[in-house]
């Protein structure tokens, strides 16, 4: 049997998983709404990094530059991906991932690989995309300060959730009583509730 992980890292992956949903929220006001249909005109109707053809599969959008680096919908961040690579590819590097992928080298040539870096390439820098984005460059102050709100609240709930388990850490303390702090927020929570 595996051994459980521990409280802190599963509260961690939760807060990270909100923390996430969050910026992709924010992000959503900088999007352009047609930047996938761009890209299918500009790059081709196929995955961009093995090729497949629309129509024996329903491409979806690939951020070149993830939204967890500030990586925005827009034209020349988004590329048409089959949902294989999508998914395979994750928040790996573009590059790395094309030049890798097992299934890519298997159905690709080394010189088509390079023919499609430099595709990529060239359509980063046409449209201005080539360095990593800077999310604090990107949101404006009232979002950068709802983000940091949400830091300080997120970090209040789950140390008080974990002193009301009795599994509290000593070096993550950052708030006196988080115990009856936390059953405060839950009261002000519920008196709200529509």
């Amino acid at each position: 049997m595996p051994k459980p992980k521990p409280i802190s890292q599963i509260l961690g992956n939760g807060r990270g998983a909100f923390r996430k949903a969050f910026l992709s929220v924010l992000l959503h006001s900088h999007v352009q709404k047609d930047a996938f249909e761009k890209s299918l005109e500009e790059l081709g109707h196929r995955c961009i990094y093995c090729g497949i053809s629309e129509k024996n599969v329903s491409l979806q959008p690939d951020h070149l530059w993830p939204e967890t680096l500030g990586g925005l919908h827009i034209i020349g961040n988004i590329v048409p991906s089959c949902p294989t690579c999508n998914s395979k590819r994750g928040s790996q590097n573009w590059r790395s991932f094309i030049r890798t992928d097992r299934i890519i080298l298997k159905k690709r040539t080394q010189k088509d690989i390079e023919t499609q870096i430099r595709l990529i390439s060239n359509y980063m820098k046409k449209y201005d995309t080539v360095k990593q984005p800077n999310i604090n460059t990107i949101l404006n102050k009232k979002e950068t300060k709802l983000r940091e709100d949400l830091d300080i609240v997120l970090n209040a709930i789950s140390q008080g959730f974990r002193e009301k388990i009795r599994h509290p850490q000593e070096k993550d303390k950052q708030f006196k009583n988080s115990r009856i702090m936390i059953d405060k927020i839950i009261k002000i929570a519920k008196n709200h509730l529509l």
